[in-house]
């Protein structure tokens, strides 16, 4: 399968990602994942974290997928903000869960050398009905992880699968036992698009089914 080709790296973010966290979860059940070890998890330092994930994404051989979280998407837009070109086009896309607000005024003294992060050209935060949302989006996208309304997973489809980029992917959490229309549908319509290639991940606990662009 095409997305077999796809290394996803793991971001933990501060204290990192401990065996029963998501993203270690994840690791397990994607193929070819891998995560950043950070030399320090406990008083991290700006200029490490960004040295260390641009060490682990010149190691792998292929495109890459980046999956962060708290600290690690505060890292990952530090780090694109400043990598050489050929390297940040190596990345394909980028998940950011949760970014930590490292600007608040109660931010925690350790992580204060991450202020200024530039975030603003990396997210896009929107609040309202992603029913609505989710049409308005103009695309086109890279990667995509749909953890909204599971029964109105089709619509979301519909509306957003035309607006992929040709080797995007597109992943839905907790998909193949379920019993909801809206799962079924959407489940039923991408494995019957011959743009596009399936595949199911066993995540511990739940499945991650990803469709990705043939390209």
């Amino acid at each position: 399968m095409h997305s077999e080709r796809v290394r996803y790296v793991l971001v933990p973010g501060w204290y990192g990602s401990e065996d029963a966290h998501w993203q270690s979860h994840w690791q397990r059940a994607l193929p070819n994942a891998s995560r950043v070890e950070q030399q320090d998890w406990i008083t991290p330092l700006r200029a490490d974290w960004i040295a260390e994930l641009d060490a682990e994404i010149r190691r792998q051989p292929g495109p890459v997928v980046l999956i962060a979280h708290s600290l690690g998407c505060v890292t990952v837009a530090l780090w694109a903000a400043q990598a050489e070109r050929r390297v940040r086009d190596q990345v394909r896309g980028a998940l950011l869960v949760a970014p930590a607000d490292v600007e608040r005024e109660s931010c925690a003294e350790a992580l204060r050398n991450f202020r200024e992060a530039g975030l603003d050209g990396f997210i896009d935060a929107r609040l309202g009905d992603a029913h609505e949302l989710v049409k308005q989006l103009p695309g086109p996208w890279d990667f995509v992880f749909q953890d909204a309304d599971k029964d109105w997973s089709l619509n979301y489809w519909n509306a957003l699968k035309d607006k992929l980029s040709p080797r995007a992917c597109y992943a839905v959490d907790h998909v193949m036992h379920s019993r909801s229309p809206g799962i079924r549908g959407f489940v039923e319509s991408a494995q019957g698009d011959a743009r596009f290639e399936h595949r199911v991940h066993d995540m511990g606990g739940g499945d991650l089914f990803v469709v990705c662009g043939k390209g």
